[in-house]
């Protein structure tokens, strides 16, 4: 065992005593291990707060709660409030932290070498390889653990190469590569296409021109900006295929360009009286796609980076995933997307909304792969059996709020909707329809149908602000830590 690391016994009432090694028996009532930084300051009744967790949530065999950790003047206070179990966040950052607790009817299939030495970076790959395997894991809600002198973290590198090692022993991630990500103390999940998937881009349009305010004095339809644009993607041309649906009859404006890529213009009637539903015009497009990967992109988008669709289709093509959605900035290179929780700031929200892109956000979750419980629809990439099996967009969401609902209703089926940083593309927003405000008529029946979900969103934190798209946690001068404060 290192210095910087201590190791506890449990017992059914919460008892916790020091040990020097796990048991691969059950004896002397012990019910769980837990593994602690030596330096932290623990819940008082940490024990009991476990034990109680384990009662209430008979399947899962490791849980890690929240921390604060402090400057060494104590002038700074960080205070690390985690989502719920979140696989792709746990490959781009070490977010489970310390304490870690397992399970001891666990122990004998998680560690199953009576000879170990044990350290930071042993618990790290116990904790990976379970994940992988398929391990129930989950987060507790309460801080756990104070780091006086703040949170040590593992090299990135060793963290890499304990990912790598695991990828090259598991089918599900034989094809994907670990790598450095936007941060040095950061890592990124690639997949390396022996074979590119064929995949179909669905643009709905009406041939909008930007209007002035929107950062653009060009009369051009952002239509056609963005299937320049396209042309920049890294993905094989013959591999991709666009399928633009057309509010207007008259297709003179695509005359005179000559793509790289498949192109298809379908004409979706709308008369100029008619409301926009954008729902059920998408429902219609995707309908007509005749291959199993689809990535819709609103009109009023443009591509910033080459990989956009590379990023993408790495969790698009995985079976757990529902949904990828992108990272989205503003032409004047602010954020407008990177994720929605539930509960934020009304229904649900775009997190670190406005803020500039090289701004750092909290835990870093701007430039993180994570999963949120919603996504825009604006570069949405899923697959079309997917859509089949939901049905597509609930039709009686015209404007607002039907990519979001549709990805809430791909979490209850138990399938992840992913973003990822390295997909950024620029957004005008709301130039394929318009620019208006959800009508409180569709909000109300938003909320009504998932006030139960978003007021508990698993992907963000009771603990997190509710009242501002700029994520910070919310401080209970009455919480046990801050008489280490």
């Amino acid at each position: 065992m290192t210095n910087d690391f201590v190791i506890y016994s449990v017992n059914s009432n919460g008892i916790l005593k020091t040990t020097t090694f796990v048991n691969h028996d059950e004896i002397d009532d012990v019910v769980w291990y837990v593994f602690v930084d030596s330096k932290a300051k623990l819940h008082p009744d940490i024990g009991k707060i476990i034990v109680h967790n384990g009662h209430v949530h008979r399947d899962v065999e490791i849980f890690y709660g929240d921390e604060v950790c402090l400057s060494k003047d104590n002038r700074t206070v960080n205070y690390l409030c985690k989502p719920s179990f979140d696989r792709t966040l746990f490959l781009s950052q070490e977010y489970m932290g310390l304490p870690v607790a397992i399970r001891a009817r666990s122990i004998g299939n998680l560690i199953p070498d009576y000879n170990v030495s044990y350290s930071r970076l042993w618990l790290y790959e116990v904790c990976v390889r379970a994940v992988v395997g398929g391990t129930a894991v989950e987060r507790i809600t309460e801080v756990l653990a104070v780091h006086p002198e703040g949170r040590s973290e593992l090299d990135p590198i060793k963290r890499r190469d304990i990912w790598r090692k695991v990828a090259s022993e598991s089918l599900a991630l034989a094809d994907c590569e670990i790598v450095t990500g936007l941060q040095n103390n950061l890592l990124q999940l690639r997949r390396n296409f022996t074979l590119f998937p064929h995949v179909t881009l669905v643009i709905p349009t009406r041939q909008s021109v930007a209007p002035a305010e929107e950062y653009s004095s060009s009369l051009r339809p952002m239509i056609l900006n963005l299937l320049d644009s396209l042309d920049n993607t890294d993905w094989p041309k013959d591999r991709m295929k666009v399928l633009v649906g057309d509010d207007l009859e008259d297709g003179s404006i695509y005359a005179e360009n000559e793509y790289s890529f498949e192109f298809q213009r379908i004409v979706t009637h709308r008369a100029e009286t008619q409301n926009f539903n954008y729902a059920s015009k998408m429902n219609a497009l995707w309908k007509a796609v005749d291959g199993e990967y689809i990535v819709f992109l609103n009109d009023d988008i443009q591509v910033r980076s080459p990989g956009w669709l590379h990023a993408l289709m790495t969790f698009a093509v995985d079976k757990s995933v529902g949904g990828v959605g992108a990272r989205l900035l503003y032409p004047d290179g602010r954020l407008q997307h990177v994720g929605m929780p539930g509960g934020a700031y009304g229904p649900c929200t775009h997190v670190f909304i406005g803020m500039q892109s090289d701004e750092k956000t909290y835990q870093d979750w701007a430039i993180v792969q994570r999963e949120w419980s919603m996504v825009t629809g604006a570069v949405f990439a899923t697959r079309r059996s997917t859509l089949e099996q939901l049905d597509g967009f609930d039709e009686s969401f015209p404007l607002d709020y039907n990519d979001v609902d549709l990805c809430l209703r791909m979490r209850l089926v138990g399938l992840r909707v992913v973003y990822t940083p390295y997909s950024e593309l620029i957004h005008f927003e709301s130039a394929t329809r318009g620019r208006k405000f959800p009508a409180a008529e569709y909000t109300a029946i938003f909320y009504e149908k998932w006030k139960s979900y978003i007021c508990d969103d698993p992907s963000y934190h009771p603990h997190l602000s509710r009242n501002s798209p700029l994520i910070s946690p919310n401080f209970n001068t009455n919480d046990w830590w801050n008489c280490f404060v």
